[in-house]
C-alpha cells in the first residue's frame, strides 16, 4: 500500500492559500488543487483523481469544523437556534 502521506500534504499546503470572506474561510478552488497538481508534475490521471478526492473530503472536514465552532452551543452541546 502506497503512502497517503503526500495527499494530506497537499491538503496543507492548498489549506494555507485559501481565501476567507468576513473572517470565514471558504473551499479551496478546483482551480488551485489542479494548479498544484501541475507545478508537481502528477500526471498520472490517478493520482490526479486521488488529489482532487481527498483534497476535497479534508476540506469538506475543515469547513464543517469551522462552521460548527462558530455556533452558539447549549448547555447540552447541542446548536443554539438563533434568535428571532
Amino acid at each position: 500500500m502506497a503512502s497517503a502521506q503526500w495527499l494530506y500534504n497537499a491538503f496543507e499546503m492548498l489549506s494555507s492559500k485559501r481565501l476567507y470572506i468576513d473572517g470565514r474561510p471558504q473551499a479551496v478552488q478546483l482551480s488551485e488543487i489542479l494548479a498544484y497538481a501541475d507545478f508537481e508534475e502528477i500526471h498520472d490521471a490517478t493520482m490526479r483523481d486521488d488529489l482532487l478526492y481527498m483534497v476535497s473530503k479534508l476540506d469538506a472536514i475543515y469547513l464543517d469544523f469551522h462552521i460548527n465552532r462558530r455556533q452558539p452551543r447549549n448547555a447540552g452541546g447541542k446548536p443554539q437556534r438563533p434568535r428571532r
